[in-house]
């Protein structure tokens, strides 16, 4: 016979799938996704995703993307010729949020497109920056709550 584990947290409770620094990872089974328990605060999520990801999460993300970058130039394509499918080529404008270090951009652009970031981190921010676009480091939803 197997042990469940269970775990709760105030409305969110479910089976545990894994543990890691300090937050389990549930399979909530009154909101029904996935998640960890417990669930960080704003500020944490902000000092993770602006400062954290790129560079205690991910050191080499940027580095080892460019290694694989013609793959994914291959997946861009593909995404951008669904997109171009459906609209005339003087609305083609895209605002990739969560642009990352900003190759899906450059791959709009060389296409003819009119391609903005927003992008949390700052390195990844920076990156893109680098690449010559203008991307906002900032969160989607603080974005928004200035306009």
């Amino acid at each position: 016979m197997t042990k469940t584990l269970m775990k709760k947290w105030h409305s969110h409770e479910g089976t545990i799938a894994a543990s890691s620094n300090g937050f389990d990872l549930i399979d909530c089974k009154f909101c029904g996704f996935k998640h960890i328990i417990p669930i960080p605060t704003a500020e944490e999520l902000e000092q993770a995703y602006q400062h954290d990801y790129y560079t205690k999460e991910k050191p080499l993300y940027i580095e080892r993307f460019r290694d694989d970058l013609d793959w994914w130039n291959i997946v861009y394509s593909q995404r951008y010729e669904i997109l171009e499918r459906h609209l005339p080529d003087s609305h083609r404008s895209l605002l990739d949020i969560g642009s990352g270090p900003g190759y899906f951009l450059l791959n709009g652009q060389k296409r003819g497109w009119n391609v903005r970031g927003i992008e949390p981190s700052v390195q990844a921010a920076e990156h893109s920056r680098n690449l010559g676009f203008e991307v906002n480091n900032t969160f989607f939803l603080k974005k928004l709550l200035q306009s």
